[in-house]
């Protein structure tokens, strides 16, 4: 009768282990995926400021070439090259 009581005892503490064990593993898992959407989150406005910053290059070397090649002096236009 002893062992009986001795392993209903191990057996429910066992699953409860078990339970403990899954219920753990499922935070995990919710704890990783939301990880993964923190990341591909950034990873796309990263990709947006990147796009932005290869606009704004383009767009001031385009400037600086109009300046450094044509400049005003006067009512006389002539070519500056550097």
């Amino acid at each position: 009768m002893t062992y009986k009581k001795k392993t209903e005892h191990d057996i429910e503490e066992g699953a409860s282990q078990k339970t403990l064990l899954a219920t753990k593993l499922d935070y995990i898992s919710k704890g990783v995926d939301d990880i993964r959407l923190d990341i591909k989150a950034q990873d796309v406005k990263l990709n947006n400021t990147i796009e932005r910053l290869v606009k704004v290059e383009e767009s001031t070397k385009s400037a600086h070439h109009r300046i450094d090649t044509l400049e005003y002096k006067g009512d006389e236009k002539y070519e500056r090259k550097i």
